[in-house]
């Protein structure tokens, strides 16, 4: 009787650390995938969504499955942190305390994926050229275009007087990271490692 070696899909130690790393293969009888305890892995079959695998070995096919051509894996890193630099491309238009003001705001936060089929469906599988840079992009652009509102119910809250808004960063910081924790985990299945306003420009 014959017995055939199993052939193992898996991340080498060159791409240990790696955020996202593709790998395709043409799948035989005793393909398997093996997800490490710091990633997860998307798994594709023939250019179709079939899973979003945790840390275990698995069976590429299915008992009596054949003629399958092509399968995919996208490993994604549970634990390294994705950092964005975000800032309004111009002054927002504001009222605050009967005062109009225009204020610039510029910050940086770091995220974790936690929900890798939301992330797959919401940056990857829309993008054939998908990188990393991209996903940045797409997360800078939401967060310069949200932050007037955010902004505008975090100074209702603290009751910081306009001009004390540059010297207010860590304060307001602080009260805005649950709203955008919250957005970015409901919309894009990533976890708000950190969260800083680094600056707040303010002409009356």
């Amino acid at each position: 009787m014959l017995f055939f070696k199993p052939e193992y899909i898996q991340l080498d130690k060159a791409n240990g650390d790696a955020l996202f790393v593709r790998k395709e293969v043409k799948p035989k009888k005793r393909t398997m995938v093996v997800v490490d305890d710091n990633h997860y892995a998307i798994f594709i079959k023939e250019g179709v969504y079939h899973n979003a695998l945790s840390t275990g070995k698995y069976s590429v096919l299915n008992k009596g499955e054949k003629n399958v051509s092509k399968v995919e894996f996208i490993f994604l890193s549970k634990t390294n942190a994705i950092e964005v630099k975000w800032g309004t491309p111009s002054r927002l238009d504001m009222t605050w305390q009967d005062e109009h003001i225009k204020v610039g705001v510029s910050g940086t936060f770091e995220v974790q994926i936690s929900d890798p089929r939301k992330v797959y469906f919401e940056f990857i599988q829309p993008d054939k050229d998908f990188s990393i840079e991209k996903m940045q992009d797409k997360l800078r652009s939401r967060m310069s275009s949200e932050i007037q509102p955010i902004l505008a119910k975090a100074l209702q809250e603290s009751n910081i007087a306009y001009d004390q808004m540059a010297q207010s960063c860590t304060e307001l910081s602080d009260i805005i990271k649950p709203t955008v924790l919250d957005m970015l985990n409901k919309d894009y299945g990533l976890k708000l490692c950190s969260f800083m306003l680094d600056a707040i420009l303010v002409d009356g």
